[in-house]
């Protein structure tokens, strides 16, 4: 029925956009007001009978006026929560309501179930994918986030900047049998507030409340047991409104109350923001952070890099208080948006919830437990090289920032006919060469290239997190790499080349490397400015050329094994099957 449903308002949509001349947000725009006169005219008994023989076309109403009449009844009981101007009418054709009206006669509204939901949340989220300043939110990450939170009966729940109602229809749709708490939304505009409304209908819905305009928090004694919303920034780019809503946000909690925010990742990081994170912690203890792919969230299309926050409001988060910091690289969706195998979310879910109600620390590829290291001060992206997660933490650290500088010798002046590009294999730590190209092949592409030199640090922007990093050797020098890769020059004298390349490409750090790329499952990538945050565990010069020199002469070894094997192998071939 889902599919069926989306396919039919999808129909819908288009009718209006092809016979009415509409853009698609005015056909949206109006396809919502026809929805709600299906739904009160199939859901109000003492309604029902004369809202079908207004569709008839019976009594005193003009034929040109009947969905003008019942338009007027939705702006009437949808009065208190501000869903329309009264200035608002019905703009499509007579002749194109009825049909959009029988289109539809085949789904009844008075059997609305989350199935219903799901049909037009999809069909919903499709179109206001391209329509500016609104925010669409995956199903997968509502769904996420409800199921975490684990909400009880008669739990008071709200989303403050409830969008297109997505956060909440996850929560009327996975709300315990007999609940009887509060479901509140409020929306800033007036298109949010009447999809989010119908989107809670449709699921079956009828007691949730979604209200035009922003909760009044100064004025409110009310609390709630459950905080949701996605903190978008305001629509001035006011830094003290940004402020305010995410601390005002907080403060709608009751006290030990939990709180889910999605908020762009510019809060978690860089200066602009500092004091509101501070004051984040202040009021609320961080109990996990989840980074989402770069394409999950979208606004007017655009992908937003994004992170999942779960907060405890009304206690500062103490000093060494441990953190789940998660990533997640896959939702479940394919390319071509079909259900996928692979869904980091539902690995993260027990782990997440294990660790928020029971304080336990269960083992994930995706996951860390750590604790923040300067609660004034916390920036996201350097608390992922701190003590805890360093290669030998009883070692000083240095930041890498401090030991090498980017090498930004870009290809120009192509003053030799060929050059050799080169590439760095995965796991392996080494770079080697890939393909002759032409100074006029290298004109031709739009990438750009560096020129690279004995001694140089490549780092994949890809494979880093695979140990995609390498020391350039005395034959490649002067050999070129594309983009996708970063090149540094190691400047201070307290680092051995090949003991940075070891820390690098050992697993712990390229496990940080896999939380801190950004982009989309195996496409993620790797930042300059994320790379250089890192910190280095060093010991004495002496010491790293020690350990080097031990692991060199282990790999050796290794070497000479596998040689060995592979020559018996090969005599054993040859014993058996040549003459």
């Amino acid at each position: 029925m889902a599919e069926a449903l989306s396919r039919s308002l999808s129909r819908c949509h288009n009718m209006l956009r092809s016979q009415e001349k509409m853009t698609s947000e005015g056909a949206f725009r109006e396809l919502s007001k026809l929805l709600y006169i299906k739904y009160i005219t199939e859901n109000i008994p003492e309604e029902r009978e004369k809202m079908k023989s207004f569709l008839k076309g019976d009594g005193q109403i003009y034929p040109d006026q009947r969905f003008e009449h019942l338009f007027d009844e939705v702006k009437n009981m949808f009065d208190k929560e501000c869903l329309f101007d009264y200035a608002d009418h019905i703009l499509a054709k007579p002749a194109i309501c009825d049909e959009i009206i029988y289109a539809l006669s085949f789904f009844d509204f008075a059997y609305a179930c989350p199935a219903m939901g799901m049909a037009y949340e999809e069909f919903s989220q499709k179109v206001m994918r391209g329509i500016d300043n609104i925010i669409t939110i995956p199903s997968q990450i509502s769904e996420f986030i409800v199921d975490v939170l684990e909400i009880k009966p008669n739990d008071k729940v709200i989303d403050p900047f409830c969008g297109d109602g997505s956060l909440l229809s996850a929560v009327a749709t996975q709300l315990p049998m007999g609940h009887k708490g509060e479901l509140r939304g409020f929306a800033d505009d007036r298109l949010m507030a009447q999809t989010a409304k119908i989107n809670l209908l449709m699921c079956g819905n009828k007691d949730a409340s979604i209200s035009l305009g922003r909760a009044d928090i100064n004025n409110s004694c009310q609390k709630y047991d459950y905080v949701v919303s996605y903190l978008n920034h305001s629509k001035s780019g006011n830094y003290q409104s940004d402020r305010d809503n995410v601390i005002n946000t907080l403060d709608l909690a009751v006290q030990g109350g939990m709180v889910a925010l999605i908020t762009p990742d510019d809060f978690l990081q860089g200066d602009r923001f500092c004091d509101v994170r501070r004051e984040l912690v202040e009021r609320a203890t961080m109990m996990g952070m989840v980074l989402l792919p770069s394409n999950a969230i979208r606004i007017a299309g655009k992908p937003l890099n994004s992170s999942v926050l779960i907060l405890k409001a009304g206690y500062p988060h103490p000093y060494d208080r441990e953190v789940m910091m998660a990533k997640v690289e896959d939702m479940g969706i394919s390319a071509i948006g079909l259900p996928s195998e692979k869904n980091d979310f539902k690995k993260l879910e027990p782990v997440m919830m294990s660790w928020l109600y029971e304080g336990q620390q269960k083992s994930n590829e995706n996951a860390f437990f750590m604790t923040i290291a300067h609660l004034d001060s916390w920036d996201i992206q350097s608390e992922f090289a701190k003590e805890d997660y360093c290669l030998f933490s009883k070692y000083p650290r240095h930041r890498l920032a401090d030991l090498v500088r980017v090498i930004d010798s870009k290809l120009e002046d192509y003053s030799k006919d060929v050059y050799n590009l080169v590439t760095v294999r995965k796991n392996k730590r080494d770079i080697v060469f890939r393909e002759k190209i032409t100074a006029k092949q290298l004109k031709e592409k739009t990438k750009r290239f560096t020129v690279i030199g004995t001694g140089q640090l490549v780092i994949s922007r890809i494979g880093a997190k695979d140990g995609a990093i390498g020391i350039v050797p005395k034959e490649l020098d002067g050999s070129i790499v594309s983009d996708n890769f970063l090149v540094l020059e190691i400047v201070s004298s307290e680092i051995d080349s090949f003991y940075l390349l070891m820390v690098l490409t050992s697993e712990r750090y390229k496990n940080m490397l896999r939380v801190i790329s950004r982009g989309v499952t195996d496409r993620s990538y790797i930042r300059i400015h994320d790379l250089l945050g890192l910190t280095i565990p060093m010991p004495e010069i002496e010491k790293q050329r020690k350990i080097v020199g031990d692991l060199q002469e282990t790999q050796q070894r290794i070497s000479k094994l596998e040689k060995k094997w592979a020559d018996g192998i090969n005599r054993f071939s040859k014993e058996l099957f040549e003459q």
